[in-house]
């Protein structure tokens, strides 16, 4: 048993004590998704802003890649399942923004509109694409309830079908790329970009901006700002 299972119990015990010895696995399930998720359901809540809640499924850390390193190619699906180097999208003449999100993850939903008009702002001088991870908030896994509702994809077919769900229901224009499944994700390993994250890789193949993790959104304008000095770097 390792501290994640130690921390599990521990919530699942305070769950049932809470709810008393008559309680279903089904409240007690139910209780502990509300308790994993306070963050995301109670944002006005000031008592949780700085409540510790360590979940198994959060992935979110800050990886070993930094600014100036050399960009690292990565053999990613597209929509149609055939493999796509990632840096086969760079060109020599303007920086790739690469952006990293899920379905699953609400502030990356929200942020679509925006980025929809980025693309359409920056489509003259700046290549962009999106690389779809690992659910964030998958039913099986960390649930915050909602309409959105997935299982974490096993396969590269049913992670497919998550993106082409997201594309249709948000209307999302900026190419998509998949984080293989059968491969144990990549991408995510390499860049660790769970559960919303972005990065520039500027002409010469090297990243000129890596966002910190983040538990929201990004603010469009930093978007902004790291785009257009990687633009200035090119001229």
């Amino acid at each position: 048993m390792d501290l994640m299972d130690i921390i599990a119990d521990l919530q699942t015990n305070l769950i049932k004590t809470f709810l008393g010895e008559d309680a279903t696995h089904d409240e007690i399930h139910y209780d502990l998704s509300i308790l994993r998720s306070a963050h995301q359901l109670y944002e006005d809540g000031k008592e949780f802003h700085n409540l510790s809640l360590y979940v198994r499924h959060n992935h979110a850390k800050r990886g070993n890649l930094r600014v100036r390193d050399p960009a690292i190619d990565i053999d990613l699906l597209n929509m149609n399942g055939e493999y796509v180097p990632l840096l086969s999208h760079c060109n020599p003449n303007r920086p790739l923004l690469i952006l990293a999100g899920s379905y699953t993850w609400p502030p990356f939903r929200g942020l679509v509109p925006q980025l929809n008009r980025l693309m359409d702002s920056y489509r003259d001088r700046v290549d962009m694409i999106t690389v779809y991870i690992e659910e964030a908030h998958a039913v099986d896994e960390w649930p915050i309830g909602g309409r959105i509702r997935y299982v974490q994809p096993k396969c590269d077919a049913d992670r497919i079908q998550i993106a082409n769900d997201f594309i249709k229901a948000i209307e999302y224009r900026i190419s998509l790329l998949i984080d293989p499944v059968s491969k144990l994700n990549p991408f995510s390993e390499v860049y660790c970009p769970w559960p919303i994250r972005f990065y520039v890789i500027d002409h010469m193949k090297k990243l000129s901006y890596i966002a910190e993790p983040i538990e929201g959104s990004f603010p469009l304008e930093l978007i902004r700002n790291a785009l257009d000095d990687a633009i200035q770097q090119c001229q």
